[in-house]
C-alpha cells in the first residue's frame, strides 16, 4: 500500500469519526433541542414557543422542550442562550422586546448582536390601541383631540417602563403631539383589570392579550399599530391611517442561537423552521393566537431586521429617558 493509498483511507477514517459541520447540519437535531423563553409561561411568546416547537417534534423526529427562564425583561433568558454551544440544539425564541433591551439596560452581560446567530423570522404580531369603553372615543383622533385639549389627563397603562407597550404609546405622543400620564405595571395581565374598570384609560399591547377583551365588549379597540392593516383584523385602521402618519409598530417572533454557528447549521435550521411554521395548519393556528406567518426572511435579513429595530427603538428609548442599570 502507497503513502497515496494510505493517506486516503485515513482521510475516510477521520470524516466517519468527525463529520463535518456540513455532514452535522444535515443531521440536525442530533438530540434533543432546548427552546428557551424569556418570559413566565402562559405568556404569548411561551404560547407560540410551545405551539411551534410540538410541530418541529413531529416534522423531524426528535424533541423540541420549551423552557421558560423569565426575568429582566427576557434578559435571563438571553444569556443562557449566548453562554450555550453553538451547535444548535439550545435556542432562543424571543420578540422585538430583544431590541429594546439593547439600549434600555445599560450594563447587559452579553451584546445584543455579536452574542447571537440570527436564525429564522417566524411572523410578526400587531398591537391594539384599546380603551375603557365607558370612554367616548370612536377614534383614534377623538383620543388625540381630547389629549392635546387636556395634556396629562389621560393615563396609559403598560407592562412596564421600556417595554413594547410603552414604547407603542411614547411613539404616539412624540409623533401626535400630545402628553399623556404613564402608568407602568409588571406584566400586561397585572394592568387588564385596571383598564377594563377604568382607573386607567388606554393602552397599545398584543393583540393575543387585548383581542378576548375587545371581543368581550370588554375594551374597544380604535386601531393598530402596524404599518399595514393586519390579516386577523382587517376591519380595524391602522394609527397612520388614523391621523398620525409614519407611526408603525410590529412585534416581530423569531429565533436566536449562540454567535458562532457553522453557516451550514444555520442555513439547515433556517430550512426547517420556514417549512414548517409555513404549512397552512400552522399558518392557520398561528393567525389565531394574533401571529401572522411571515417566514421568507434569510438568516441575513432577520440580522439586518435586528440591527435596524435595535437602531429605532434606541432614538425611541432615549427620548422617553426609559433605562434600566
Amino acid at each position: 500500500m502507497n503513502l497515496r493509498t494510505l493517506g486516503c483511507m485515513v482521510g475516510v477514517v477521520a470524516m466517519m469519526m468527525f463529520p463535518t459541520s456540513a455532514t452535522l447540519a444535515k443531521q440536525w437535531p442530533t438530540k434533543p433541542v432546548h427552546i428557551i423563553v424569556g418570559w413566565s409561561a402562559g405568556g404569548a411568546t411561551d404560547v407560540i414557543a410551545r405551539y411551534i416547537a410540538q410541530k418541529l417534534s413531529e416534522r423531524l423526529g426528535q424533541q423540541f422542550i420549551v423552557e421558560t427562564k423569565p426575568g429582566a425583561g427576557g434578559n435571563i433568558g438571553a444569556e443562557y442562550v449566548a453562554r450555550a454551544p453553538a451547535d444548535g440544539h439550545t435556542l432562543i425564541f424571543l420578540t422585538s422586546a430583544h431590541a429594546i433591551n439593547a439600549t434600555l439596560y445599560r450594563n447587559l452581560p452579553f451584546d445584543p448582536m455579536i452574542s447571537f446567530t440570527p436564525l429564522a423570522m417566524v411572523g410578526n404580531m400587531t398591537q391594539l390601541l384599546v380603551v375603557n369603553p365607558r370612554l367616548p372615543y370612536q377614534s383614534v383622533q377623538e383620543l388625540i383631540a381630547d389629549a392635546k385639549q387636556n395634556p396629562g389627563k389621560l393615563k396609559f397603562a403598560s407592562a412596564g417602563s421600556g417595554s413594547s407597550s410603552h414604547l407603542a404609546v411614547e411613539q404616539l405622543s412624540a409623533k401626535a403631539g400630545i402628553e399623556v400620564l404613564h402608568v407602568p405595571y409588571k406584566g400586561t395581565s397585572q394592568y387588564i383589570s385596571d383598564l377594563v374598570s377604568g382607573r386607567v384609560d388606554f393602552a397599545i399591547d398584543s393583540a393575543t392579550a387585548l383581542l378576548p377583551l375587545t371581543r368581550s365588549k370588554e375594551l374597544r379597540a380604535l386601531a393598530v399599530s402596524s404599518y399595514e392593516r393586519s390579516s386577523t383584523l382587517p376591519e380595524i385602521p391602522t394609527i397612520a391611517e388614523s391621523g398620525v402618519p409614519g407611526y408603525g409598530v410590529n412585534l416581530w417572533f423569531g429565533y436566536l442561537g449562540p454567535a458562532g454557528m457553522a453557516p451550514s447549521l444555520v442555513d439547515t435550521i433556517n430550512r426547517e423552521i420556514r417549512d414548517t411554521v409555513s404549512e397552512q395548519s400552522v399558518v392557520d393556528k398561528l393567525k389565531g393566537f394574533g401571529l401572522t406567518v411571515s417566514a421568507d426572511f434569510s438568516p441575513s435579513q432577520f440580522r439586518e431586521l435586528l440591527s435596524d429595530d435595535i437602531g429605532k427603538y434606541a432614538a425611541i428609548i432615549q427620548a422617553s429617558g426609559a433605562g434600566v442599570e
